[in-house]
């Protein structure tokens, strides 16, 4: 339990002050160095501020708020320095902007981290279900408001009044919501239960981040090339519309 609450401490200490972060301008040429902890503000907060500009058709600020949420969660390499990765996702938000690509829903979500635990090999407490998605969604809202609570334009079929939460996701809050959740699902105790664990009302385990790590270790899947195929299969399972393989450019 100390070395949970350790973890926990370090990760939001990381959250709220998060330092020198690079901001691409909207003219996609100016490049602006932001101390967030000088200027006092919060990288989760940047983040959602870069989400404004986004819903307003700024794809360099997607890119920008990619990143930072790619720094907040730890993100490996193999997606933090992929072109293809950021460019997928920033494509996929402008189409989701245009109504040409589909929402995503929570369940989608669901199955998708599941599939990928499976690869993996991973333990039974590792795969996820709808009320986890749904509490991780929840409390994202209150990091990400902007991100999370509300839809472009008019509402979206199942979006929550009372929650100002909505099943139906952009690329963008998708991933953001994926990859918080595969990170509770290595890190906290309390998202690594099974439902019958969770029904029985169990304390909370110790030493599942180890045997996660470890089952990964023995899955076979942990050169660079391997991962970067697990993520582009990732985003497909996720719905995220791929690249046309005649299009150039990249968004940084």
């Amino acid at each position: 339990m100390k070395r949970y609450l350790l973890i926990t401490s370090l990760s939001a200490a990381l959250l709220l002050s998060f330092t020198a972060v690079v901001v691409k301008a909207k003219d996609g040429q100016q490049v602006q160095q932001i101390n967030s902890a000088n200027a006092k503000i919060p990288i989760h907060q940047m983040v959602d501020r870069m989400t404004i500009q986004s819903r307003k058709g700024s794809d360099e600020a997607t890119g920008s708020a990619l990143d930072m949420m790619f720094a907040l969660v730890g993100a490996p390499p193999e997606i933090t320095s992929s072109d293809e990765v950021k460019t997928r996702i920033v494509r996929a938000e402008a189409a989701f902007r245009a109504r040409t690509q589909p929402p995503i829903t929570e369940g989608t979500i669901v199955s998708s981290i599941n599939k990928l635990a499976a690869k993996y090999g991973m333990p039974d407490y590792v795969r996820t279900n709808a009320e986890e998605v749904r509490l991780q969604h929840f409390r994202l809202m209150t990091i990400f408001p902007n991100m999370m609570a509300k839809a472009p334009g008019k509402n979206r079929e199942g979006e929550n009044p009372h929650l100002g939460l909505h099943t139906q996701l952009s690329p963008l809050e998708a991933v953001t919501l994926t990859s918080v959740l595969l990170r509770q699902k290595v890190l906290n105790p309390e998202f690594q239960q099974t439902t019958e664990e969770k029904e029985q009302k169990r304390e909370l385990p110790t030493g599942r981040a180890n045997e996660v790590v470890s089952r990964f270790a023995l899955s076979g899947r942990t050169n660079p090339s391997q991962i970067g195929s697990d993520v582009s299969a990732l985003l497909d399972d996720l719905g995220i519309q791929k690249l046309d393989s005649a299009s150039s450019g990249v968004a940084k």
